[in-house]
């Protein structure tokens, strides 16, 4: 049994001098379109005191065709960064948002704001 905040790392040494590394803080686990995890690592999370991060991040024009919603107790939250881009909105930025998005994006001029 590994715990994550105690157990220092293991070195070997190969027959042809080559050093290797075993760190019990790296776990890598799969979280893809074809193999989401269910709760984003949530349980990963609690059991190891908040030391670990979430898997999951917001859904996005990028993503959400493979972009499920968990229903697990222990799902949890990305970690959300969210800052402020200015965009200019003019002919070639909405061309650009269309050929990233593949969807019609709308400029409405002199519409009255009430």
């Amino acid at each position: 049994d590994i715990h994550y905040e105690t157990e220092e790392p293991m070195f070997g040494q190969l027959p042809d001098g080559t050093w290797l590394q075993f760190d019990p803080h790296f776990d890598v686990m799969e979280n893809t379109v074809e193999n989401p995890l269910a709760d984003g690592g949530g349980t990963k999370l609690l059991l190891t005191g908040d030391f670990t991060q979430c898997s999951n991040v917001a859904r996005t024009p990028f993503n959400e065709q493979g972009c499920i919603l968990s229903t697990e107790p222990t799902s949890c939250r990305g970690t959300e960064s969210r800052s402020t881009i200015l965009i200019d909105l003019n002919a070639d930025s909405i061309i650009a948002m269309h050929n990233i998005t593949g969807k019609y994006i709308y400029a409405i001029t002199n519409l009255p704001l009430r």
